[in-house]
C-alpha cells in the first residue's frame, strides 16, 4: 500500500543540513565494516532537488542518497570489493520539494542476489548482487547527511540507522514509524540516531558507541502525531 505524510513526524526533532557544509559523522568502528548483509535507512524532508543529497554513507562502502538529482530519485549504492567497482538499485519515484517527510532504505540482501532500495516502504527500485560480490568495509567514517565531504544534504534528517541483516520490505514497514524504544526487533542493529537532542554537536545512538558529531548544523523541531493537524495516511 501506499502512504502519504502531513505535520507532525515521530522524533522529538531533527537535524537542519544546509546542503554545503553541514556534516554529522560517526567514527569508524567494527560494527560498520565486513558486511555480507546490509540494511540502512531513515527519514528525511528535502529543502531542494537541485543537487545529490546522501542519507547516509561510508567513503569506499555504500551511500544511500535520499536524492539522487539524475531523475530526482532515491539510490543505493555498494561499492563491491571483489570487482573495485559500485552497483546500484536505482530508484524510479520522482520526489519533489513537497514539505513532506520521507522513509528511505537501502538493502544488500546477499541470500537472494539483490540489492533494493525502498521509498516510503515500498519498492522503488534494485539490482543483482550475486555471489561473486561483497560489500567492501572501508575502515571510514560513517557520513550522515552526506558522503565524504561530499553529497551534503540539503534538507531534514529525523532517524539514521545501519544494520547487518537484510530487512523485508514487512520488516522496513514494522520499524520506519517506531523510535528505538517501540521497535518490534533491533537484532542486527549496529547504529540509530534519531535526533532527540534538539540543540548542540551531538547525536547520540540508541545502540553501541557510536555518537555522531555535528558542524555548521542547525535544530528544528520534528513534532509528533498528534491526532489534530498531523495526518497519516495509507491505502492499498
Amino acid at each position: 500500500g501506499d502512504f502519504t505524510t502531513s505535520g507532525g513526524l515521530i522524533g522529538k526533532s531533527a537535524l537542519d543540513m544546509n546542503g554545503s557544509s553541514t556534516t554529522c559523522k560517526v567514527s569508524d568502528h567494527s560494527d560498520f565494516d565486513g558486511f555480507s548483509n546490509l540494511t540502512t535507512m531513515g527519514w528525511f524532508k528535502l529543502d531542494s532537488v537541485d543537487q545529490n543529497s546522501g542519507l547516509i554513507g561510508q567513503n569506499a562502502s555504500f551511500l544511500l542518497t535520499a536524492l539522487n538529482n539524475t531523475g530526482d530519485v532515491v539510490k543505493f549504492a555498494i561499492y563491491d570489493s571483489n570487482a573495485s567497482d559500485w552497483v546500484s538499485a536505482i530508484g524510479t519515484t520522482a520526489l519533489t520539494v513537497d514539505n513532506k517527510w520521507h522513509h528511505v532504505a537501502g538493502v544488500v540482501d546477499a541470500s537472494n542476489d539483490k540489492i533494493y532500495v525502498y521509498l516510503d516502504g515500498k519498492l522503488d527500485g534494485e539490482a543483482t548482487w550475486s555471489d561473486s560480490m561483497a560489500v567492501n568495509g572501508s575502515g571510514a567514517d560513517i557520513n550522515i547527511g552526506g558522503y565524504n565531504d561530499s553529497n551534503y544534504m540539503n534538507g531534514h534528517i529525523a532517524v539514521a540507522s545501519i544494520w547487518n541483516v537484510a530487512l523485508s520490505a514487512s520488516q522496513i514497514r514494522a520499524k520506519m514509524f517506531s523510535d528505538f524504544a517501540s521497535l518490534d526487533s533491533n537484532t542486527g542493529c549496529k547504529g540509530w540516531w534519531q535526533f532527540d537532542e534538539g540543540t548542540g554537536a551531538s547525536v547520540a545512538s540508541q545502540v553501541g558507541s557510536h555518537t555522531a558529531t555535528v558542524a555548521n548544523g542547525a535544530w528544528a523541531g520534528a513534532g509528533n502525531f498528534d491526532g489534530a493537524s498531523a495526518t497519516l495516511k495509507m491505502t492499498g
